[in-house]
């Protein structure tokens, strides 16, 4: 049988927000691919971050597709109770996606998210690796924690969300731009007609924007071995 994903509540996929320039580039490089989601989604492929097509097809695709929404690895004392922001503030930005409905007011998702909301991400198929901000390429890399020439600040992201106006805030998902700790004033966007995700010093409106989906794969694939999630675990 295939092994669950464990505490899947901490699991998402990141998509494009709707009405963003990087759904038609991401879509037309995920064609062929074999996903599942209509929609393309964020996805790591031997080091590099792409949006839309991955390396494989079959189970391995939705996999990749699928990361570990944490506390931040810099910038928050323990103390600051910060992952408990990071699962309050999941909630919120899962509305409208069935994870978190029970929540509409725009109002609370600004507290939630204020003074700030600093999260990581941990690949699912690959634990103990983190979404990066690779300044010297000024790309979006999967690299492991403590990897030489990678800072916890990189591997950080400040999430910049976007709110629906109050007519909406009960159906429409709150939206958000993502800052790497590391390089304050850049947002992650897709680059011009590809589909990997760069860095862009104050790059800003619908080109950066994502949301939070349900995750892309709910199980690994039949025959995997998941020792621990945790910094050392592995995904045989």
């Amino acid at each position: 049988a295939a092994l669950s994903i464990p505490d899947s509540g901490d699991f998402v996929s990141l998509a494009p927000a709707p009405g963003t320039g990087m759904l038609s580039s991401a879509g037309r490089a995920g064609a062929g691919s074999g996903a599942a989601h209509a929609t393309p989604l964020l996805r790591h492929c031997n080091g590099s971050v792409v949006l839309g097509g991955g390396c494989m097809g079959g189970a391995g695709a939705a996999l990749d597709a699928t990361f570990k929404l944490g506390p931040p690895l810099a910038g928050c004392l323990e103390e600051a109770g910060c992952g408990q922001l990071v699962g309050r503030s999941r909630r919120l930005l899962m509305q409208g996606q069935g994870g978190g409905g029970e929540v509409s007011a725009g109002s609370h998702l600004h507290q939630a998210a204020a003074p700030q909301l600093l999260v990581s991400f941990q690949a699912a198929s690959l634990p103990g690796q983190y979404l990066t901000a690779d300044s010297a390429s000024s790309q979006l890399v999967l690299r492991p924690r403590g990897a030489p020439g990678v800072t916890a600040a990189a591997q950080t992201f400040r999430l910049h969300v976007q709110l629906p106006a109050a007519a909406a805030a009960a159906a429409e998902q709150p939206a958000f731009a993502l800052e790497p700790l590391s390089w304050p004033g850049s947002r992650v966007v897709v680059g011009d007609g590809g589909s990997k995700l760069s860095l862009q010093l104050e790059a800003g409106g619908a080109a950066g924007s994502f949301v939070l989906a349900p995750p892309a794969a709910p199980d690994y694939p039949r025959g995997a071995r998941l020792t621990q999630f945790a910094e050392a675990a592995e995904v045989a």
